[in-house]
């Protein structure tokens, strides 16, 4: 399961960033992606990720780049594990902070 809430320019992700909940995780990035403002990911209740998930993600960040750029914080080891197993580390790097 993944649920998402958002507000004032941050947007918290609790559950698996997984394939198995790409729709929530897609319907969740389409709701704050119009966001004129930075956006700040809190990912610290993210308990656990797939390439899948980590791919989604990393799409929606590179989409705002220009425009209103997003940041990931408070990353759990299970979702830096994950970057570790996909070999995406280093694609991530630039939004973790």
């Amino acid at each position: 399961m993944l649920i998402c809430t958002h507000d004032n320019g941050q947007l918290n992700l609790d559950g698996d960033l997984q394939v198995a909940f790409l729709d929530s995780l897609m319907d969740c990035l389409e709701q704050v992606y119009s966001l004129d403002q930075a956006l700040h990911i809190d990912l610290s209740r993210i308990t656990a990720a797939d390439i899948a998930g980590l791919q989604v993600l990393l799409s929606f960040l590179r989409s705002r780049d220009e425009a209103a750029p997003a940041r990931l914080k408070e990353a759990p080891p299970a979702f830096l594990k994950a970057l570790e197993l996909s070999g995406l580390r280093e694609h991530f790097a630039h939004y973790l902070g």
